[in-house]
């Protein structure tokens, strides 16, 4: 699969707005709840920062593959 790249939201900045991170989509895994998305940001190359996040806090085009 290529990678897919979306934003997702990593908390809040000191003025309470949403914070988004670039990243690239590596995996999705339909959950009970939802679909997550395992996101390895922009800023590492390292599968170990890769985080696994809800589609909810996912914006770009990151739809069922």
């Amino acid at each position: 699969m290529d990678e897919e790249q979306v934003e997702f939201r990593a908390g809040r900045d000191a003025h309470g707005l949403a914070r988004w991170v670039p990243g690239l989509v590596q995996e999705r895994e339909q959950r009970e709840d939802e679909l997550w998305l395992k996101v390895l940001p922009a800023y590492s190359s390292s599968d170990e920062d890769a985080l696994w996040v809800r589609q909810g806090d996912i914006r770009g085009t990151a739809g069922p593959a």
